[in-house]
C-alpha cells in the first residue's frame, strides 16, 4: 500500500465564529485549569477551575492552539458542537549525562531526540526535540510525545572537542541502533540515560581543486563534507593550501556530499558538489572541478482539471536554505520562475483569491505537480544550472468530494474527538477529518475514488512507523467510495475485532 505524509486536518469550511470547550488531562481524564487557548487572531483565554473556556474572536476560528507547561501543545480545529473536547497529553522527559571516552563531562554537547517518520513514502529519522548539556555534561530533553527515540550527540562546534568525537548515537554507534533506543510513555520521565562518547579514527579524504576558468587560486577557502545520512549534524571541513590541495581527517563511514563554494550560491560564484561514499579505506586524490553558477528561468503552466481558465495562482519555489522565488500565473495559467540557482526546490502553490490581482480569482486545490515525467508534488526537484526544456505543470481543481457522517465502534458508541484519516486506494493521496463529542465529522477530499478509513493515534503510529501502523489497521473500516460534490451521509462502523 502506498504511504503518504499526513496533511493538515480540516478545511476552513468548518470554522466557527465563537468557540467554547473543555480541556482534560489525556492520561488521567481530569479537567485542566490554567490552560492557554489561543485562536490565532489576537484572542486568547485560559481555562477555569473546571477546565472550561470560551472564546469570541473578531473573525473565524480556523485553529486553536492549546498549551500548558508540562503538556504537549495541541492544535485543534473546532467543529460545530456545543463544546469542543480537548485532551492534552502530558509530556515525556529524558534526562542523563554525557561523558567523553576518558569519563570527563562533555559540556556543550548537542543532544537530539530523533524518531522515525514516513516522509514521501520513505521512513526517515527526524528531530523531535533537542538540548545542550551543561558544564557537568548533564542534559534534559522535555516536551516529548510518547514513542521510541534515538539520541544523537555531537559537538555543536565546540572547538575544544577532539575532532575524533564525531556525531554518534547513544551507545557510541554511527548508525541508529534499536538496542540503544529509548521508549517513553505518555507523561513518563526516563532518568539516567547516560552516554559515553567514543573516538572514531575514521579515514582521510584528500584531493585538489582544479584551477578555474578565470585563473583564480582561492587558497584558504574551505571545502565542506556534509553527511546525507540520517545523522544530522555530521560534517567535516578541509582547507585549500597554496597548491589548491586539501585534506579532511577522521571521516567516519557514510554517504556524503563534498562541496566547494558558498552556500547558498549566488550567480557568478564558483561551485562544485561531488557525491562521495566513505567506507573503511582512505579516499585519495579526488579532483574537484568548480563551475560558474548561472541563474536560469523555469517556465510553467497551471491547468484546471475541469477545463477552462484556472484563474490566478501563486507558485513559490522554496530552496533548502535562503530565499525562494515566487511567480504569479497569467490568465491562461502560464508563469515563469526567474533567477533560479542550483539547488533542491520544494513547490508550494496557493490560489490567488484577490480580484485586484487576478480577473478571475482562484479557488480550489492542487491535484498534481509534474516536471517532465516526474511527479514532484511531494519530493520537489533539483536544478543543476542547466536550462530546463520541460515546463513545470501544475494541475488544479475547484471541485471536492464532500463527506459527512458519524464514526462509531462495533457496539455503536460514537468514536468521539478522534482523528480520521482517509487514504485513496488507487493513488495513496490522503485527507483528514476530526470527530466531535458525538462522533460526527465532515471532510473535503481532493479527488473521487475508493478510500481506506483509519482512526489515527499519531503517537502510536510514530512509534511503530506509518507503514506498519496503517497496514495493521487496514480492515478496521470498510472501504468507502466518494464522488465529486456532496456524498450521502456515512455511518462508519469499526470492525468488532478492534
Amino acid at each position: 500500500m502506498k504511504t503518504v505524509l499526513l496533511l493538515s486536518l480540516l478545511p476552513a469550511a468548518l470554522a466557527a465564529q465563537s468557540v467554547e470547550g473543555d480541556v482534560y488531562d489525556a492520561l488521567t481524564g481530569a479537567p485542566l485549569a490554567g490552560v492557554t487557548v489561543n485562536s490565532g487572531q489576537n484572542s486568547s483565554t485560559r481555562t477555569d477551575a473546571s477546565g472550561h473556556f470560551h472564546l469570541s474572536p473578531p473573525g473565524q476560528v480556523y485553529q486553536l492552539v492549546v498549551a500548558k507547561a508540562g503538556y504537549i501543545t495541541t492544535y485543534k480545529q473546532p467543529v460545530n458542537s456545543p463544546a469542543v473536547h480537548i485532551d492534552l497529553k502530558p509530556e515525556a522527559v529524558i534526562t542523563g549525562k554525557i561523558v567523553d571516552e576518558d569519563g570527563f563531562p562533555a559540556g556543550g554537547a548537542h543532544v537530539q531526540a530523533m524518531r522515525y517518520r514516513t516522509i514521501n513514502g520513505r521512513r526517515q529519522l527526524m528531530t523531535g526535540a533537542w538540548t545542550e548539556s551543561d558544564e557537568r555534561g548533564e542534559y534534559r530533553i522535555d516536551n516529548l510525545a510518547a514513542g521510541r527515540y534515538y539520541l544523537l550527540i555531537f559537538s555543536n562546534d565546540a572547538f575544544n572537542w577532539d575532532s575524533r568525537f564525531v556525531s554518534q548515537y547513544l551507545g557510541g554507534t554511527i548508525q541508529p541502533d534499536d538496542k540503544h533506543s529509548i521508549e517513553v510513555k505518555m507523561g513518563e520521565t526516563r532518568k539516567d540515560v547516560d552516554g559515553q562518547l567514543a573516538r572514531f579514527e575514521g579515514v582521510t579524504v584528500t584531493g585538489r581543486v582544479e584551477a578555474v576558468a578565470n585563473g583564480s587560486r582561492p587558497a584558504g577557502q574551505a571545502l565542506n563534507l556534509t553527511s546525507r545520512s540520517p545523522a544530522a549534524g555530521r560534517s567535516a571541513t578541509g582547507f585549500l593550501d597554496r597548491d589548491m590541495n586539501f585534506t579532511i581527517r577522521h571521516v567516519p563511514p557514510g554517504t556524503y556530499t563534498l562541496r566547494f563554494g558558498s552556500y547558498p550560491p549566488k550567480a557568478g560564484d564558483l561551485l562544485a558538489q561531488v557525491p562521495l561514499e566513505v567506507a573503511d579505506q582512505d579516499v585519495r586524490n579526488l579532483v574537484v572541478t568548480p563551475h560558474v553558477v548561472q541563474a536560469i528561468d523555469l517556465q510553467g503552466q497551471v491547468k484546471l482539471r475541469e477545463g477552462g481558465s484556472p484563474g490566478g495562482w501563486y507558485v513559490y519555489l522554496r530552496p533548502q536554505m535562503g530565499y525562494g522565488v515566487s511567480a504569479h500565473s497569467e490568465d491562461d495559467g502560464s508563469f515563469a520562475a526567474k533567477g533560479l540557482l542550483p539547488e533542491h526546490y520544494a513547490v508550494q502553490v496557493t490560489p490567488d483569491r484577490s480580484a485586484s490581482l487576478s480577473p478571475t480569482p482562484s479557488k480550489g486545490h492542487v491535484v498534481s505537480i509534474t516536471l517532465g515525467d516526474l511527479d514532484v508534488s511531494d519530493t520537489g526537484f533539483d536544478l543543476d544550472g542547466t536550462p530546463q526544456q520541460k515546463p513545470l505543470i501544475i494541475l488544479v481543481s475547484n471541485r471536492y468530494a464532500l463527506l459527512s457522517g458519524t464514526a462509531v465502534d462495533a457496539q455503536g458508541a460514537p468514536i468521539a474527538n478522534a482523528s480520521i484519516y482517509f487514504q485513496n486506494v488507487q493513488t495513496g493521496r490522503p485527507a483528514n477529518a476530526a470527530t466531535d463529542d458525538k462522533g460526527n465529522f465532515r471532510a473535503m477530499l481532493d479527488e473521487p475514488g475508493d478510500y481506506h478509513v483509519f482512526v489515527v493515534d499519531r503517537d502510536v503510529m510514530d512509534s511503530q512507523g506509518q507503514d506498519e501502523y496503517l497496514n495493521a489497521h487496514l480492515t478496521d473500516f470498510p472501504v468507502i467510495h466518494a464522488v465529486l460534490g456532496d456524498n450521502p451521509p456515512l455511518r462508519l462502523v469499526r470492525s468488532p475485532t478492534r
